[in-house]
C-alpha cells in the first residue's frame, strides 16, 4: 500500500468530522481556523517509512491539503 493509500485509508475511516477537526485542532494550537502547509509537510517527513514516500506522492498530498496553493490548511468540515 503506498503512501496516498494509507492515507485515503485513514481519512475513509474516519467518517466523523468530530475525529478529523480533533487531528485537525493538533495543528491549528491558535484556533485561527488554519496552519501553515510547511507545519503539514514537516510533520509528514517525520513519520517512520517517510523517506519511501516520492516527491510526486507528496506533492499530491500537500495539494489535497491546501487546493487553493494559498499555503494554508484549513478545515472544511
Amino acid at each position: 500500500m503506498d503512501f496516498i493509500q494509507v492515507l485515503t485509508k485513514i481519512k475513509s475511516a474516519h467518517q466523523d468530522d468530530n475525529d478529523l477537526l480533533g487531528a485537525f485542532e493538533v495543528f491549528d494550537r491558535e484556533d485561527k481556523g488554519f496552519f501553515r502547509l510547511r507545519e503539514l509537510e514537516d510533520a509528514l517527513a517525520k513519520i517512520p517509512g517517510s523517506d519511501l514516500v516520492t516527491e510526486c506522492e507528496l506533492a499530491e498530498v500537500l495539494q489535497l491539503a491546501d487546493p487553493d496553493g494559498d499555503g494554508q490548511v484549513k478545515f472544511e468540515g
